[in-house]
């Protein structure tokens, strides 16, 4: 009888935490991942002279410190998860200003058509695609750094709508790089004074006297605008 319940009761615990862990992005559940066994690593480590304690010191004393450093290391992972992901994306900043300068200076060119820049609605949406296929849309679309960075954050969202539209958006990028027929570049430089995507799109747009692609109506009113 005690058998069955404690079954019961584990079982029940374990719905419970599949259930809170099926609301969690998946950065969240790999840099926790990672961080706990980093923890129950140097937790063995650290346990090591324990064993020669007499019990029941040599037991109860490495299962505490497992469970101290287990935990830290799942706190740390996941409540500094975007710090973690930057740091592991960041890429070599003197590549990537090389990379931009020739960006802006391509629009000096008699013969270089604008930049068609995409934003983060357009690339979900993924009309854009079979568009850029045809060959209507002339010349390089562009797509920012922020903008890919915003499509991760909603790719990573705990709301399994928004999740699905951004790994929607993310799948839609990845196939029109490898598409031959499509000119796709990223541009890796970023406003930082600046806090809000299409605000930083806009200034990228003129900078490079480039031409915003997006379903957002209100940014393609500000866009006309200036």
């Amino acid at each position: 009888m005690l058998a069955s319940l404690s079954v019961g009761w584990i079982l029940g615990r374990l719905k419970v935490l599949e259930k809170t862990l099926n609301t969690k992005s998946p950065s969240y559940l790999l840099f926790g991942s990672l961080s706990t066994i980093i923890g129950l690593i140097l937790a063995a480590i650290i346990s090591i002279p324990f064993y020669g304690f007499v019990a029941p010191l040599n037991i109860f004393l490495p299962l505490i410190i497992m469970l101290l450093f287990g935990y830290l290391g799942f706190r740390v992972g996941t409540t500094r998860s975007e710090e973690w992901r930057r740091l592991l994306s960041f890429r070599n900043r003197r590549t990537a200003d090389t990379e931009n300068e020739q960006v802006l200076e391509r629009k000096v060119g008699d013969h270089f058509r604008k930049y068609k820049l995409l934003d983060t609605s357009v690339i979900i949406d993924g009309r854009v695609q079979a568009i850029a296929k045809t060959g209507f849309i002339e010349g390089t679309m562009l797509v920012p750094n922020f903008v890919l960075h915003e499509l991760q954050l909603i790719s990573d969202s705990a709301d399994s709508m928004k999740r699905m539209r951004g790994r929607r958006g993310l799948d839609i990028l990845n196939a029109m790089q490898k598409d031959k027929d499509i000119h796709i570049e990223m541009y890796e430089g970023d406003f930082e004074d600046m806090t809000e995507v299409d605000s930083k799109l806009l200034k990228l747009a003129k900078l490079l006297d480039g031409i915003v692609v997006t379903n957002d109506f209100n940014l393609n009113k500000v866009a006309q605008f200036q």
